[in-house]
């Protein structure tokens, strides 16, 4: 993994030079537009200019693609699929994680720009880059951190199997009957032109599983009285626009606009406010029910770890 993460550093701090065709190390630059199910471009839906590492895909298919492709080549996929791999996802399309968690729609990437990289070498110039003010000299100094970083990932990685795991105990441990007809009539009316009645009783298990989540989620949220604030909200959007904030010595100046910012999002963004009032609820569930529940800890290697947590999604 050390080496895996240095090698990706260099590329990712590496000299770019211009390529007519996309190779297995290279990086595109293009547009992505989110799609409606009928392949035509969704309205109101996810669009962002970003890069794509060809490397990075993880999807055969999805790689296979991208390989040979040419500048104002357009490819169709689903990053979250592509990627296998919700932060690079969010990451991607500049979007929160609880978001990336759920994107289902594929995506067209239209390709503008192809830059082949040359890796940056092993200096005190590198280790700057990739850990800034950290005055690292030598590449064993530069494992070292990046082994104590990803010690700190793994924890918030754990714990997000734990939550879909939790979630999964819960609804079948609890007999919990819908009214199934019911609810397959609201779905389709209530996505009529997005979603086909086949499609909808295709998945109903999945949307029914997720109805009795919202129940049992609703009802630990008012036995165990918690609550979230306003200002617990804008601290996650300052976090988003400038992540640790909180431990930063900050101008007036800053601090004046962040609250703008956040102030601004509160009151023009109430579907993006509700997503994230939903995910910092989501994330006290799961703490309150951990605190409570017997856990049986597993060390297990990597590679079983990121299969297992990819049967979560």
């Amino acid at each position: 993994m050390l080496e895996k993460y240095t090698e990706d550093m260099r590329q990712r701090f590496g000299t770019m030079k211009d390529s007519e065709t996309a190779g297995e190390k290279d990086v595109l630059f293009g547009q992505f537009a989110e799609l409606a199910s009928d392949g035509t471009m969704l309205e109101g839906g996810i669009t962002h200019e970003t890069r794509v590492a060809v490397d990075k895909i993880t999807d055969n298919e999805v790689q296979s693609k991208l390989l040979g492709s040419k500048i104002g080549d357009v490819v169709v996929f689903n990053p979250l699929k592509a990627t296998g791999n919700v932060t690079e996802t969010a990451s991607m399309l500049a979007i929160e994680k609880f978001v990336a968690e759920e994107l289902e729609s594929d995506f067209s990437f239209t390709i503008s720009e192809i830059s082949h990289i040359e890796p940056a070498e092993m200096n005190a110039e590198f280790f700057e880059k990739v850990f800034p003010g950290s005055e690292l000299t030598d590449e064993e100094g530069f494992l070292d951190k990046v082994r104590s970083e990803s010690e700190l990932a793994f924890v918030a990685d754990s714990d997000h199997l734990f939550i879909h795991t939790m979630q999964e105990k819960l609804v079948a441990s609890i007999a919990m009957p819908l009214p199934d007809e019911f609810l397959k009539r609201w779905l389709f009316e209530t996505n009529s032109g997005k979603l086909t009645e086949e499609e909808i009783l295709h998945d109903y298990t999945k949307y029914a599983d997720g109805m009795k989540w919202q129940l049992i989620e609703n009802r630990i949220i008012r036995d165990a009285e918690i609550e979230v604030s306003d200002e617990e909200i804008k601290d996650y959007v300052k976090d988003y626009y400038l992540q640790g904030w909180h431990t930063m010595p900050l101008t007036e100046d800053l601090m004046n606009r962040l609250d703008s910012i956040a102030t601004s999002f509160m009151k023009d963004k109430p579907k993006e406010v509700r997503q994230i009032m939903d995910s910092i609820y989501g994330q006290r569930v799961a703490a309150y029910v951990k605190a409570k529940v017997k856990l049986v800890e597993i060390e297990i290697s990597y590679d079983e770890f990121v299969k297992l947590d990819a049967e979560k999604h």
